[in-house]
Formats: structure tokens, sequence, C-alpha cells
């Protein structure tokens, strides 16, 4: 379970958005509860 999580977490897309979660969270675009969602939703 966990590997896989990871597994996604590293892959391209993953990248792009956890890169991307952070420059809105930076930006004050998102808040980092919701990136949180967002990865939350993403790894299932």
């Amino acid at each position: 379970e966990m590997a896989t999580f990871e597994l996604y977490r590293r892959s391209t897309i993953g990248m792009c958005l956890t890169e991307t979660l952070d420059e809105m969270v930076s930006n004050g675009t998102l808040t980092p509860e919701l990136a949180i969602q967002v990865l939350v939703q993403f790894d299932k």
C-alpha cells in the first residue's frame, strides 16, 4: 500500500502535481489543507 503511494508520488504526473500545488500554496491560490486533500485524492 505505502509502496504504491510512493510510486505514484514519484511519477512524472505526481511530481508535476506536487510542484504545481506547492506553487499555488506559495502564491496564496490554495491553502495547504486543500493541497493535502488534492494529494490524498490523487493517491487513492
